[in-house]
């Protein structure tokens, strides 16, 4: 797949969904991680609250329900420079100084 063809091109590539740094150690620049565990709990946990409401729920970094992965897999690719400017960056999306687009709500892309 993608993952491959970028190794076999010399390049990094970067796995989405879950963590993919083990499939090609080295090649792998990091992985996108949508947090299912953490959307799983939650749920669980406010039907034991007796809380849970039917709909649609959005989970972004502030509810940890998405990040990216630094593992032994990839730990030599990523600099400290590196990981402190990915962890400032989350804290300014998180904080709201750093503005994300929301397809969903908005309905439209801002590079038109």
């Amino acid at each position: 797949g993608a993952l491959q063809a970028a190794e076999d091109a010399g390049r990094l590539a970067i796995g989405v969904d879950s963590n993919q740094n083990h499939l090609l150690p080295g090649h792998i620049l990091t992985s996108m991680l949508k947090r299912v565990d953490v959307a799983a709990y939650d749920v669980f946990d406010s039907a034991r609250r007796d809380e849970w409401r039917s709909g649609v729920r959005i989970l972004g970094l502030k509810e940890n329900g998405v990040g990216w992965s630094l593992d032994a897999h990839n730990e030599a690719l990523v600099t400290p420079a590196m990981k402190a400017a990915a962890d400032e960056a989350a804290r300014q999306i998180v904080s709201g100084e750093i503005k994300v687009h929301d397809y969903v709500t908005e309905g439209d892309c801002p590079a038109r």
